[in-house]
């Protein structure tokens, strides 16, 4: 029997709202996709889920260039609204950083549905 191969990602992304923008009127949000395969992988070596941040370096790095696509309410010093980059999120916070990249590890979780196939 052949195997069948997806090789478009199917699950929405999702506007995230950081914990530390719960309070804000406008909230800053970042579009989140979900991240599979190799990128998967690299987000994932080393994981450890008895530590915080579990992931290391390089996967929260990958998550955020694979999985974060778009901001907005995003202002700079002068309050005027930055236009998503990968290079933005150099200048995220780490604490968010890590956040960020843990909604992207969420999102690329399997569904119940996905697991029952």
């Amino acid at each position: 029997m052949a195997i069948t191969v997806d090789t478009k990602n199917k699950v929405e992304p999702h506007w995230h709202t950081l914990k530390s923008q719960n309070d804000e009127e406008k909230p800053a949000e970042f579009k989140i996709y979900a991240v599979k395969g190799g990128v998967l992988d690299e987000v994932m070596e080393g994981i450890d889920f008895d530590v915080w941040p579990p992931l290391k370096p390089k996967g929260i790095r990958t998550a955020l260039m694979y999985g974060v696509k778009g901001c907005r309410n995003v202002f700079d010093p002068e309050g005027e609204e930055i236009k998503y980059s990968p290079s933005l999120l150099e200048s995220v916070p780490w604490g968010d950083r890590i956040e960020l990249a843990m909604a992207v590890l969420d999102k690329s979780k399997l569904t119940d549905e996905e697991i029952k196939n």
